[in-house]
């Protein structure tokens, strides 16, 4: 029963019934499914209302405070999400999404691998750089040529 309606708010969700889906989250929350946190985060999320506040329930309920801390970032703004990051990270250091997202956000400006800025370079790891630096050379080839 517990998986099946937190199911059931996934399927609303997909056909964009969101009131139907924060009904069958919240059913799923008195029956003490904690997943639901994250259903109904989602269906915050997508109604533009406190996501965040939503992820902060599962982070005082789950067994892995590292997981929920990091999909708490997801739904929280930058400054809160880089927190959670970090926490995850402190919590359990073999997790890989953290170091995958700071890496990436370092990345908004392609330029930094392009002029070896070390923070980048390290967060990515020796092979994520090499094949993004062969990536990132391509596409200047061809933006040149097409200039």
């Amino acid at each position: 029963m517990l998986l099946a309606l937190n199911n059931l708010g996934s399927i609303y969700i997909d056909c964009s019934m969101l009131d139907q889906a924060e009904t069958a989250y919240r059913n799923a929350l008195e029956i003490k499914h904690i997943r639901a946190h994250q259903g109904l985060a989602r269906v915050y999320f997508l109604k533009i209302q406190q996501a965040c506040e939503e992820m902060t329930k599962l982070i005082e309920k789950a067994f892995s405070k590292s997981a929920a801390y990091e999909k708490r970032s997801e739904y929280c703004e930058r400054e809160k999400a880089k927190e959670d990051l970090d926490m995850a990270t402190t919590l359990d250091p073999l997790r890989t999404y953290p170091y995958r997202y700071r890496a990436a956000g370092k990345l908004n400006s392609s330029l930094c691998l392009l002029i070896n800025d070390r923070s980048c370079v390290n967060d990515l790891g020796s092979f994520s750089t090499v094949f993004l630096r062969h990536r990132l050379k391509q596409n200047l080839a061809m933006d040149h040529k097409q200039v």
